[in-house]
């Protein structure tokens, strides 16, 4: 999708520490991270509400480079590392974590989910037209 670094914000919600990591993809495998992604086309996601956790971050990273207009409804949130955890007597449980995925340089919480760029009602999920005519208009805010 991009030739840029993918950001990857996250923030420390114990110890108030935002992290920023940047990751370079090898879209051919030829062991280059140069220019080879696939940025000739205009990249729209379709989100819902069964959008959620780490297609949440995934959404959230997208909107915030800009790399892709978002199509569909209100993502349904999440995006707080698990933390597996072994008590005294063995048993293994796993909990939510302090670590949580956040949107831009104020760290702005996802919890709650990515609004779309563009409203698509979810009757019109599966409606060819109804699609067709959301990508012409993200195809519009792309440029």
């Amino acid at each position: 999708m991009t030739d840029k670094e993918v950001l990857n914000r996250e923030y420390n919600i114990l110890d108030k520490r935002a992290d920023l990591s940047k990751s370079k993809v090898d879209t051919n495998g030829d062991k280059n991270y140069d220019n080879d992604a696939y940025t000739k086309y205009n990249w729209s996601l379709l989100v819902g509400i069964n959008t959620f956790s780490a297609a949440n971050q995934l959404t959230s990273i997208v909107k915030e480079m800009g790399i892709a207009k978002i199509i569909g409804k209100q993502a349904g949130g999440g995006m707080s590392a698990i933390m597996p955890l072994v008590l005294n007597d063995g048993t293994t449980i796993t909990i939510s974590g302090p670590n949580n995925a956040v949107f831009g340089e104020k760290n702005e919480s996802i919890e709650g989910g990515i609004t779309p760029d563009i409203n698509l009602e979810y009757k019109d999920f599966y409606n060819d037209d109804a699609i067709d005519k959301a990508l012409n208009e993200a195809s519009k805010l792309s440029k």
